[in-house]
């Protein structure tokens, strides 16, 4: 894979501020430091995402890539849910065209997720003149649907938990520089969910 590239942003944070403070035990109703929270909160999501290879809430996203392969193996994009389209730039063009659906399927449940292509010998020729002449937007995260609350709510607790405890343990000792590293139970939990890299 070339690059990565966010086309629709998770509505939500795997946990919200709500959760976050009761984890903490502060007043839910006292907003005072709820715009600092809600930054270790992303923080925390994006770390664990990263380390996790899981994008837990609905993400859109394109990974680009500069060559066809017979298999197209995806390192942070657990779950897989939906490949929404493949697109390529055929040789001498400047623009992408769409591969028909009934060339690929796609194998969700593979660890990392895969997208398999049928016939390979047949693929249509890219233009290599481009940096980025292949381009496969998908569909991640553990619910497709429902409201913001049931994203969140499908998210496993194991990793709720340790973006949680990762927050927590950002915001209480957020002066502490000593005190920055990644907090060994939080590394525990995401380890349990890592998806497996080979």
């Amino acid at each position: 894979m070339l690059r990565q590239e966010i086309i629709t942003a998770p509505p939500v944070q795997p946990i919200s501020l709500e959760y976050a403070k009761k984890a903490l035990k502060l007043d839910v109703e006292e907003a005072v430091e709820d715009d600092l929270l809600a930054v270790y909160i992303s923080a925390a999501a994006d770390f664990a995402s990263s380390y996790t290879g899981i994008m837990p809430v609905l993400t859109t996203v394109a990974h680009y890539f500069t060559e066809w392969s017979d298999l197209f193996i995806f390192y942070q994009a657990a779950p897989l849910l939906e490949v929404v389209k493949i697109e390529y730039m055929a040789a001498g063009a400047t623009t992408y065209t769409e591969l028909a659906a009934a060339k690929y399927a796609l194998d969700p449940y593979a660890s990392p997720p895969r997208v398999k292509i049928l016939k390979p010998d047949f693929l249509p020729t890219v233009n290599t003149d481009q940096p980025a002449p292949i381009k496969i937007t998908f569909k991640a995260g553990y619910r497709a649907d429902g409201t913001n609350a049931e994203k969140q709510e499908a998210v496993p607790a194991i990793y709720k938990q340790a973006v949680a405890l990762m927050a927590a343990h950002w915001y209480l000792y957020r002066a502490d520089y000593a005190r920055k590293e990644l907090p060994s139970a939080a590394q525990h939990l995401l380890n349990t969910v890592k998806v497996n890299w080979f």
